[in-house]
């Protein structure tokens, strides 16, 4: 549900609410109704819309609350995704048959092998290897 269709569905609880008091209050068949039936009738109409604007405040409160958990949880996937990696500067290296590179075991001096870069590929030939300075 969005926000829209949950206040949407809340107002129109509502409205049948205050539809079915009329009803039953026709039934009844009052034709007068003193000033102290009009007070209740009012102090319960202003509960009523005090309960709406509270409700109202809650839906909001949650959606945004859920919104913001999407986007902390979208943000965390992005930065732990292959994809996010390579964007702060990294790079993913293949040898020739695609098998990944993970150690300076793997290679030796004139092999040739492909970065996969942020925005696409690079070939690159091995002049040496070693340990880290």
């Amino acid at each position: 549900f969005s926000l829209d269709q949950s206040l949407e569905t809340l107002e129109n609880a509502l409205e049948r609410k205050a539809e079915a008091l009329r009803i039953r209050i026709e039934s009844i068949g009052i034709t007068k109704i003193g000033t102290i039936e009009v007070q209740l009738i009012d102090h319960a109409l202003l509960r009523t819309e005090r309960a709406f604007d509270i409700l109202s405040r809650q839906v909001e409160d949650r959606f945004s609350a859920a919104g913001q958990s999407v986007n902390a949880g979208y943000a965390a996937l992005e930065a732990l995704s292959p994809l996010g990696i390579l964007k702060r500067g990294y790079a993913a290296l293949t040898d020739a048959d695609g098998t990944l590179i993970r150690s300076t075991d793997q290679l030796s001096p004139g092999d040739l092998i492909r970065a996969r870069l942020t925005d696409g590929n690079a070939r690159l030939s091995v002049e040496d290897t070693g340990p880290l300075p």
